[in-house]
């Protein structure tokens, strides 16, 4: 159980994520999720994030080699497949 001051930021830069065949769920308040110059390969038919929570999505520079989708909070559904950069605030 957390006990100290709650996450607000969470960044991921210059990496490279793969190999991954199991979704994350996110849940915090006020959290921002950034991902800079980053390449995604989930191979998986369920979403690659869900957030449980309203949270600012940040996509800068970020490549998706197959169609990936993100579920945002009050069940609203992103789906990319290619670079893009991106701001979500929901």
């Amino acid at each position: 159980m957390q006990t100290n001051r709650p996450l607000d930021q969470i960044n991921f830069k210059r990496t490279t994520i793969n190999h991954l065949t199991q979704p994350s769920t996110v849940n915090g308040q006020c959290l921002t999720v950034s991902f800079e110059k980053t390449l995604i390969d989930f191979n998986s038919k369920q979403a690659f994030l869900t957030f449980k929570t309203p949270i600012t999505l940040k996509l800068n520079e970020v490549t998706f080699k197959r169609p990936t989708t993100i579920m945002l909070a009050e069940g609203q559904q992103l789906t990319i497949d290619s670079q893009i950069n991106l701001i979500v605030t929901k």
